[in-house]
């Protein structure tokens, strides 16, 4: 997700969904994805355990895929940044 979203920020949206994380009953993998290199701007989603990662602008298919396998074998996750 986008952080810079018209309506909602992704901010707002991690609030929001932290809310009703527990009433899911899955696990869902959220990633903040962002342009912003800047430390201040990065750890508020690296320190939210709702959120996966913080991923950086742009993101190519390598990146992807990684993530996507990373997802089919969680033993083998890792953080991007």
């Amino acid at each position: 997700m986008d952080i810079n979203m018209p309506v909602m920020s992704g901010w707002e949206f991690n609030a929001a969904f932290e809310e009703i994380k527990s009433q899911l009953g899955e696990n869902i993998a959220i990633y903040n994805i962002g342009s912003s290199i800047d430390l201040e701007d990065i750890k508020p989603a690296k320190d939210n355990p709702v959120v996966t990662d913080y991923l950086l602008k742009p993101i190519d298919l390598g990146y992807l895929a990684d993530i996507f396998n990373s997802l089919q074998n969680p033993a083998d996750m890792r953080r991007y940044n």
